[in-house]
């Protein structure tokens, strides 16, 4: 049973690796609000927050943050 629930739980893992790199090259093509609705809630959450961080990041970099 134990060997069983750490195979299903690997497969969950490997899903929403999948999933969030699906949604992640999604991001830019789509719509945000169609976006939104087309991904998983927790692929959303953690691809806002990747593209957040490099948006952020690419501000600072270029010194484009507003004063």
């Amino acid at each position: 049973m134990e060997k069983w629930c750490k195979e299903v739980e690997n497969e969950m893992i490997d899903t929403m690796k999948l999933e969030i790199v699906v949604a992640s090259d999604d991001y830019l093509a789509t719509p945000r609000k169609d976006w939104v609705k087309k991904h998983y809630g927790q692929c959303v959450l953690n691809c806002s927050q990747i593209h957040w961080t490099q948006e952020t990041a690419t501000a600072i970099v270029k010194h484009e943050l507003p004063q």
